[in-house]
C-alpha cells in the first residue's frame, strides 16, 4: 500500500488517504484503488491535463493509457477525504 498524506485544507494533517496505484510503471492501463474516489486526473510534465475522469464515489477505477507515450506523469486522485498527487511512470509495450 502507498499511504500519502493529503495536503488539502479539508483534510486533517494527521489523516492519511490510503491509495493503491498499480501497475506502476504501467503499460496500457492503470488501476486506482481508494475509498470514495470521485475524480482522477492525469497530467503530463508540462502540467497539461490529459485525462479527467469524474465518477460517483467508488473504490476502484481503471484508466486507459494506450494512447500516451512512455513517460513520467502526475496523477491526482480526489476522494471525499481530500486529494493526493503522485507520480505514475509508463513504459513502452
Amino acid at each position: 500500500d502507498i499511504i500519502i498524506h493529503a495536503g488539502s485544507p479539508d483534510v486533517d494533517d494527521n489523516q492519511a488517504i490510503p491509495v493503491q496505484i498499480y501497475p506502476n510503471p504501467a503499460h496500457d492501463k492503470v488501476f486506482i484503488e481508494a475509498e470514495d474516489i470521485m475524480r482522477v486526473r492525469l497530467f503530463d510534465l508540462l502540467g497539461q491535463c490529459l485525462i479527467e475522469k469524474v465518477t460517483e464515489p467508488c473504490e476502484r477505477l481503471e484508466l486507459s493509457l494506450q494512447y500516451y507515450a512512455a513517460s513520467l506523469y502526475l496523477i491526482e486522485i480526489q476522494t471525499t477525504k481530500g486529494a493526493i498527487r503522485t507520480k505514475l511512470k509508463t513504459n513502452p509495450q
